[in-house]
């Protein structure tokens, strides 16, 4: 197979050849018209001549036909144009005819108010029976804490063999004989104080205990140790009731800071260290 060098250069041979050709017509065309005569050998090639005008210079060619639709990308959009000039104001249209909706509306509107007014009458009806109820409840606790206070007065109580009821309050007493101080603290183990009347309806039982317990005299909580000649209650309240006897109180022998209850129903200061009977106060409510 020739090779690339050879291909080329078998081209050049032939267009040489070609070029011969041509010129050896060109020659005997011209012999015939002109008298003969040798030709000569061929020049130089000339120059190249100044470039022709462009093509773009000449006029118009005729109109070719329409091409098929291009495939290209749409191009970008063009400017907008100037606003126009605004345009006469329409006639008003006639009025339409009144619609459905709004009288839907309304009426739906009332039903909901009625609705409203119903369930706060309800409301306030059940709020008021909570706060019935609810004070019902206050009261029925109030009286169960009381009947409970009762039970368990009317408990302690029954532990003495000798109790009186006189009106919130029970008298009670087992017999004990002591001086004034223990006798302070027995009755407060037992959850009460010594018996102190506050009218003469308390005065008047607590003289009907003397015949159960065969006693002359009551120890009463009131004494006059803070300051003499004034007595208080075990609080160091002063007193709202009493019953002395005749020219008593009267510190005999600068001794007596405590009282006593008699039979009788008066009342004496005596010293506290003597012994005598013991009655204990309970609350029943």
């Amino acid at each position: 197979m020739p090779s690339q060098h050879q291909m080329v250069m078998f081209k050049h041979y032939l267009c040489a050849a070609l070029l011969l050709m041509q010129f050896g017509l060109h020659l005997i065309a011209a012999s015939e018209t002109s008298c003969p005569t040798f030709a000569g050998l061929p020049g130089m090639p000339g120059h190249n001549g100044n470039p022709g005008r462009d093509g773009r210079d000449g006029g118009p060619g005729p109109k070719g036909e329409k091409g098929d639709p291009g495939t290209g990308a749409q191009g970008p959009p063009g400017k907008m144009g100037p606003v126009g000039a605004i345009g006469l104001k329409g006639v008003k249209g006639n009025p339409g005819p009144p619609g459905a909706a709004v009288a839907v509306d309304i009426s739906l509107i009332k039903n909901l108010q009625s609705d409203i007014r119903s369930l706060t009458s309800r409301l306030t009806l059940i709020e008021k029976n909570i706060d019935a109820g609810n004070r019902l409840i206050t009261n029925l606790k109030s009286e169960v804490q009381h009947i409970t206070d009762r039970l368990s007065g009317i408990e302690k109580a029954s532990r003495f063999w000798i109790f009186k009821s006189v009106g919130d309050k029970y008298y009670v007493a087992d017999g004990l004989v002591a001086n004034f101080d223990d006798g302070s603290r027995f009755c407060t183990n037992a959850k009460g104080k010594i018996v102190l009347p506050t009218n003469e309806d308390e005065n008047k039982v607590l003289s009907s205990v003397h015949a159960a317990l065969g006693s002359t005299y009551i120890w009463i909580g009131t004494t006059d140790k803070v300051k003499e000649g004034t007595f208080v209650d075990l609080n160091n309240r002063p007193l709202t009731f009493t019953k002395w006897k005749k020219n008593e109180p009267n510190d005999y022998k600068g001794a007596e800071d405590c009282a006593v209850h008699h039979t009788n129903g008066e009342w004496n200061d005596v010293p506290c260290d003597a012994k005598w009977k013991v009655v204990c106060e309970l609350q029943n409510k």
